[in-house]
């Protein structure tokens, strides 16, 4: 295990790689803050000196350096055809596309999500749920502003897979960080699907997929789920079983909880850009999504035993305030859609 020095100067040098990535306004700042995340969370993952951890380690770093390295040969012929390191799209298609590929692969989009499901189920679900929000922003960040007033095609079709593929590899899951990955897939494909368009909804759904997952791994966490019928076994923590449902059905899209944002504003966005039969597809995709979720709350709240015991001191033990401020904000948004558009639009 780290020291907790160690393990505080390693996640501060994982932020300090996004804000790297966030501010820089050159392909090669950029391609730093990234190489700066994957070095800093590498001890975060391999931490347990477990099998498991090493071998996903190991799929990681493969994974990210064959993208890093393939983003920084497209920037530099970025460079070589412009004259500059500005990030900017490519004049060459082929290298604009092949770009696009490179940052899919980062986020663990389809096609290029094999990786995902296999590293996150090596890993403790606190790492997990470092990879699933944090580690996603900054090939976001790089997603929106190369994919601007271009060609939606390659953009589309890889969001359209990722939301059938996250859906339809969830559904035979039996351990919870591999359905949490599949989930981290089709969520990707639903903020994907709107770089090209709006940026702001991309960035605000974006946000609040990072809070509801950050705080249902949080919850995951306190009751040692790693699979779902160990969410069967637990008779002390009915607090946070009744919060991990809300969750659930917050990431689901279910109205009127926080996640139902994400919904709502994309299908509106897709439905102005007259691509009803494109948007109708992604709604069945995203039923695959829901059916593991609420697979999960049946297996939480329906399933699990009474508690006749008599010690009323884990009855009487306060819940965490932090956690339920998190749950709370992840599940009780909704209301504030106006506010958190108008606070997003501001220059």
């Amino acid at each position: 295990m780290l020291s907790p020095l160690i393990q505080s100067t390693l996640l501060m040098t994982l932020g300090f790689g996004t804000l790297v990535t966030f501010s820089s306004t050159s392909w090669i700042l950029a391609w730093i803050g990234l190489e700066i995340n994957t070095i800093a969370i590498i001890p975060l993952m391999a931490k347990t000196h477990h099998p498991r951890s090493i071998e996903a380690t190991t799929k990681y770093f493969i994974a990210q350096s064959a993208g890093s390295a393939t983003l920084l040969i497209t920037a530099c012929l970025t460079a070589w055809y412009s004259g500059n390191w500005a990030i900017s799209p490519s004049n060459d298609p082929i290298i604009l596309n092949i770009m696009i590929l490179t940052l899919m692969l980062k986020l663990g989009m389809a096609p290029m999500h094999f990786w995902l499901p296999e590293v996150m189920v090596g890993l403790d679900l606190t790492t997990n749920m470092i990879l699933a929000t944090w580690q996603k922003l900054a090939p976001i960040t790089l997603l929106i502003q190369i994919t601007q007033d271009q060609n939606n095609t390659l953009i589309l079709i890889p969001a359209l897979l990722s939301v059938f593929i996250g859906g339809w590899g969830g559904l035979n899951q039996t351990q919870t960080r591999k359905i949490m990955a599949y989930s981290s897939i089709a969520h990707m494909g639903w903020i994907a699907s709107m770089t090209p368009f709006n940026p702001t909804i991309a960035w605000l759904t974006t946000l609040i997929y990072c809070l509801i997952t950050s705080a249902t791994f949080i919850n995951l966490n306190i009751l040692k789920a790693n699979k779902i019928t160990t969410l069967t076994m637990n008779k002390h923590n009915q607090i946070s079983q009744m919060l991990l449902l809300l969750l659930l059905l917050s990431l689901g899209g279910l109205p009127p909880l926080t996640g139902f944002i994400n919904k709502f504003l994309m299908s509106i966005e897709l439905a102005s850009q007259n691509l009803i039969i494109y948007l109708f597809m992604m709604t069945m995709g995203s039923l695959l999504s829901l059916f593991f979720y609420t697979r999960m709350c049946y297996l939480s709240i329906i399933l699990s035993p009474p508690c006749p015991t008599t010690n009323l001191t884990l009855w009487r033990k306060a819940p965490n305030k932090s956690i339920t401020l998190i749950t709370m904000l992840s599940t009780n948004l909704f209301i504030l859609t106006p506010q958190l558009l108008a606070m997003f639009t501001m220059h």
